[in-house]
């Protein structure tokens, strides 16, 4: 007989203090019908050898070695191999309230229409928490027949959090892991995390979830422990952060225009919505490559190479409609700024403005 709730977790380069906390406190549940499957991304130390080490120790685990492809490929794994009624997403450095699962398994009893059950989430600090924001009611049914559900939560999903003053859209909206979905919607529409996105997968994950669903709900319990972490894959350097960029705005604009074109006609009008929630998302992703690319202080390129590199990025047809399309009343002031400074090029003030504005109390919400 099927486990109720599947567990996937991927595990790669994961400090053993954390990937032990977090495989224990699931062996804990107070619920037991659950199985948990690890997913060893090719970790070059010895993360594959405590998930084998645990395995031993309770028939519900289950491990599987794969080369190194990235979070994505990891999570497709687990999905392809989960044999539960739910999915359940853990990154290996977060944890589980003890009856996460419990509460969990009572929701899909409850609203077992729908594909998706959302719950609420702690951020941990080293040495404090704080309990995630949302922008979804509780215990609200949203159905797909509905035009106002489904313009809120394609907005939801789609905006970016505070860039403008009017926003509905919070930080955790897109995250893979507040979430349990169904088995049977996830393999029935051959749902998957995008291979070759490194950054934001689960956001495009997400939104192609939202095509596809009958009905979702939130439960007000909070139920995960997101670990901050500020050294973020957006705050690394890495070769390929504009190029990778431009592919999720290339794939998020076919997306932008289906939930357009389902939202045109249920509401019989043309409708642009979405795509301007996504050129709000596309003006954040530029200058997200050029602070943590071209002036990353491990760029290679010298003071005019970066802000070449950055005027011809933002030449990008899509990104220039973008930023010249905004009203600056609808803004947020730090938005102001950034969009102020690349309209006037300014690409340096633009890096030096982020970075304190991180140090001012700026917290990444991505480990990706």
């Amino acid at each position: 007989m099927n486990p109720q709730i599947s567990i996937v977790v991927p595990v790669y380069k994961v400090e053993e203090d954390f990937l032990r906390n977090c495989i224990e406190r699931i062996l804990e549940q107070t619920y037991s019908d659950i199985e948990l499957i690890l997913v060893d991304d090719g970790s070059p130390d010895q993360c594959g050898e405590i998930c084998d080490e645990y395995a031993l120790t309770d028939k519900r685990i289950r491990v599987i070695h794969q080369i190194n492809r990235g979070v994505s490929l990891a999570r497709n794994t687990g999905i392809k191999n989960a044999c539960g009624n739910w999915i359940l997403f853990v990154d290996a450095d977060d944890w589980l309230e003890k009856d996460a699962c419990e509460v969990l398994a009572l929701a899909a009893q409850k609203y077992k229409d729908c594909d998706i059950i959302q719950f609420r989430a702690y951020q941990n600090y080293a040495v404090n928490e704080k309990k995630l924001d949302t922008s979804i009611k509780s215990n609200y049914i949203y159905s797909s027949e509905s035009i106002d559900d489904m313009l809120f939560v394609y907005r939801n999903g789609m905006q970016t959090p505070n860039f403008r003053k009017q926003s509905i859209a919070v930080a955790t909206s897109y995250f893979v892991w507040d979430k349990m979905y169904k088995r049977k919607f996830l393999r029935e529409n051959g749902l998957e995390f995008p291979p070759g996105i490194k950054i934001s997968e689960d956001k495009l994950f997400y939104l192609n979830c939202l095509l596809k669903f009958n009905n979702m709900v939130l439960i007000d319990d909070f139920l995960y422990h997101y670990r901050a972490n500020e050294l973020s894959a957006t705050h690394k350097y890495a070769e390929d952060f504009d190029d990778n960029r431009m592919r999720l705005l290339e794939v998020l604009g076919n997306v932008a225009a289906i939930m357009d074109h389902k939202i045109e006609e249920m509401q019989k009008k043309h409708s642009d919505i979405i795509e301007r929630d996504l050129m709000d998302f596309a003006v954040v992703a530029a200058s997200g490559v050029i602070v943590n690319k071209y002036y990353h202080k491990a760029s290679p390129l010298s003071p005019l190479g970066r802000w070449k590199a950055s005027d011809q990025y933002l030449k990008n047809t899509f990104i220039d409609k973008s930023i010249h399309s905004i009203n600056f009343h609808e803004l947020t002031n730090k938005n102001k700024l950034r969009v102020g400074f690349m309209k006037l090029k300014l690409y340096g003030l633009l890096a030096v403005s982020s970075r304190l504005n991180r140090r001012g109390g700026g917290r990444t919400l991505s480990k990706k």
